[in-house]
Formats: C-alpha cells, structure tokens, sequence
C-alpha cells in the first residue's frame, strides 16, 4: 500500500489516473458480495478478463451491464438463445 495524494493508502496497481478503478479499489475490491445480480456481474467480467487486463474490463463495464441484464432478465422470461445473444451484441463492449 502506498500514499496517494488524496491521502488514502492504495494498492500499487490502482492505476491514479483512471477514476473508474480507483472507485473500484476503494469500495468494491476485497468486499464480499451477496446479491446474486452482481455476482452474476462479477462472474461475466471475470469471463472477459482471461488474457485483458482488469483497467481494460472496468473501463467496459457499463457496455457490459445493458446485456447483462438483458440476460439475466430473459433467461427467466423465456426468450430464445437466439434473442438473447441479439441483446448481448451491443455497441461499447467490442473495440
């Protein structure tokens, strides 16, 4: 942990410059979670993750919440594989 200028002690790999994951090293990284939602959140970034870096994944989060709950929210609709996937192929998650 180190000194940052904000006077809060972080971890070296918070980068300073990108608010989005210093937000995320200081109230969600190492804080248990309980709600299946975010679980289910956390579980489909972590799937993206393999071989990006977290930054990479945090800065897409919000592209990544739309089809998230699209899916979650159809699979107990009954909507097809098919519809789904057209819901999860949205602008913001693909460079």
């Amino acid at each position: 942990m180190t000194g940052w200028p904000d006077g809060r002690a972080r971890c070296p790999w918070a980068n300073p410059k990108n608010p989005l994951y210093i937000e995320y090293h200081d109230h969600e990284w190492g804080v248990p979670e309980h709600d299946d939602r975010r679980l289910f959140e956390l579980l489909i970034l972590e799937g993206f993750q393999a071989g990006l870096s977290w930054e990479c994944i945090l800065n897409r989060r919000e592209g990544f919440r739309v089809p998230q709950i699209a899916y979650y929210t159809n699979t107990k609709s009954g909507e097809t594989v098919n519809e789904i996937y057209e819901d999860l192929y949205k602008p913001g998650l693909y460079p």
